[in-house]
């Protein structure tokens, strides 16, 4: 609810607004400024939400090679989950933060282009078809439940796929790590954000060459367990409501089985 009964400020992805009741202030005119800032904050916030993207389930697409599967109703929900984080990362990289899209006004070319590689088409660098196919190569078949380490490294695997064997994409700015065992290091992250491949579109054979570059944008994910039963253990809450407040942040993703959200 925005209509200055909830709790004031919200966070967004490390935006802050100011949409509740705020501390009481004297006079009518101080009540009448507080008002006017609410209605802007409240403003602010519904332009950022609509700013985001929402991917989830589909049925009628082209199928899912090897399978026969057109749609991802009922398995596919941790896979739209690490899309629209994936998304995210993207839009703050190339668009930044504070970029809003505006109803009635031509999205700027690199919004149009993130979107594309999530279409649901076989050859889209992000689609439904090329995850679940990365699933294989984890050892989770098409229509198969993945969790959150595995949508992670199922992205990786497609960041540098797309990289090494079709020139293209954001690996050409930006890097992707996947955290091992909740560590992240230093030195790893670094080398991340400093070199890139050095071939690209020349596939696997030169994969592993590198040449050194300005330091980049790069997309830190840490799969961690938080709970256990399916519930998640209180004291990670101030945590993970601290994390939101990050101007960096992209979220996250979890849940349960066959029921995962995007945060």
């Amino acid at each position: 609810r925005l209509d200055g009964a909830g709790r004031s400020p919200v966070w967004v992805l490390g935006c802050r607004y100011d949409v509740g009741p705020d501390s009481p202030r004297a006079g009518s005119q101080m009540r009448s400024e507080t008002k006017r800032e609410q209605v802007m904050a409240q403003r602010g916030f519904r332009l950022d939400m609509q700013s985001r993207l929402w991917f989830t389930y589909r049925t009628g697409f082209k199928p899912i090679a090897p399978s026969k599967l057109t749609s991802d109703t009922g398995w596919g929900c941790m896979l739209r989950s690490g899309q629209m984080m994936l998304a995210q990362a993207l839009l703050h990289h190339y668009l930044r933060r504070d970029w809003r899209l505006v109803r009635d006004r031509p999205p700027p070319r690199r919004y149009v282009e993130v979107l594309r590689w999530f279409e649901d088409e076989p050859a889209a660098m992000f689609s439904i078809h090329k995850i679940a196919q990365a699933g294989i190569h984890l050892d989770r078949a098409v229509g198969q439940w993945f969790g959150p380490d595995t949508v992670c490294k199922a992205l990786r695997f497609l960041w540098h796929t797309a990289y090494t064997t079709e020139g293209a994409g954001p690996c050409q700015t930006a890097g992707l790590l996947v955290a091992e065992d909740r560590c992240v290091y230093r030195d790893v992250a670094a080398d991340l954000a400093t070199s890139r491949p050095a071939y690209p579109g020349l596939g696997e054979r030169l994969a592993e060459a590198k040449q050194a570059c300005g330091w980049r944008s790069l997309v830190v994910l840490v799969p961690c367990r938080l709970g256990a039963n399916g519930r998640i253990n209180a004291e990670y809450l101030p945590k993970l409501a601290a994390y939101l407040r990050f101007p960096q942040s992209l979220g996250f993703v979890g849940g349960r089985p066959r029921h995962s959200y995007y945060f």
